[in-house]
């Protein structure tokens, strides 16, 4: 699926609530349907949300949309379609979803596995009270998303992940491999299909590397005026 439901949106903005001036970060946003939710929780709050997507159809049409369906010895043949779509945007539908929220988001359109985002000292993405993802859903991209950013949530905060459901057995598989290697609990689902755990103690940053790449300089844009 590509959208949270509405059960699970009121679920994440109630979780955002529960935090005085929250700092939330969302991997895979689309068109900003669920970006609009948690950015209204964290204004409410004092806080922002930090957005990680590379706001490109050629990634979410076939990395997180033909692909995830398919097992990884038939993913491969999809691959030239990304160069196919090229650099087509959903960007413009993004921040028109979001809307008067646009003010507490900051866009970093790129992938989850860029390098330079990775590596990045900006301080805003060092740590999360709140980290949804909802990225690459195969075992290895969801794992990664888990290791390289959920590992950013400080305790007393919850690491939110969508279609944690037998559909998905990549996520599925990633959580439980990501849980026993940290020791910690998760709710699964929670909600629908969103799973969630609850960070009790740091967690300790695993150097894992899962098809990180280097793409053009990080690129930040600002929402519309």
């Amino acid at each position: 699926m590509w959208s949270t439901t509405p059960g699970e949106r009121s679920m994440l903005a109630s979780i955002v609530r529960a935090i005085a001036a929250p700092r939330v970060l969302e991997i895979g946003a689309f068109r900003g349907e669920t970006t609009r939710v948690l950015a209204e929780a964290a204004a409410s709050r004092g806080g922002r949300v930090v957005v990680i997507d590379p706001m490109r159809w050629a990634a979410e049409l076939v990395t997180n949309g033909l692909t995830r369906h398919l097992p990884d010895s038939l993913a491969g043949y999809f691959e030239p379609l990304t160069t196919w779509l090229g650099p087509a945007s959903y960007e413009q539908s993004f921040w028109r979803n979001v809307g008067v929220h646009a003010r507490s988001v900051q866009l970093f359109r790129a992938l989850s596995t860029d390098s330079a985002l990775l590596e990045s000292p900006a301080p805003e993405l060092q740590s999360f009270d709140v980290v949804f993802i909802d990225g690459d859903h195969g075992h290895a991209g969801a794992l990664h998303d888990l290791e390289r950013w959920g590992a950013r949530t400080v305790p007393g905060g919850t690491v939110a992940v969508h279609d944690a459901v037998s559909r998905f057995p990549g996520v599925c598989a990633a959580l439980g491999e990501f849980s026993r290697a940290h020791e910690v609990l998760v709710d699964m689902p929670a909600e629908d299909s969103l799973a969630l755990i609850r960070v009790i103690r740091p967690f300790v940053r695993s150097r894992v590397s899962v098809r990180e790449r280097r793409t053009a300089p990080l690129d930040r844009p600002r929402p519309p005026d």
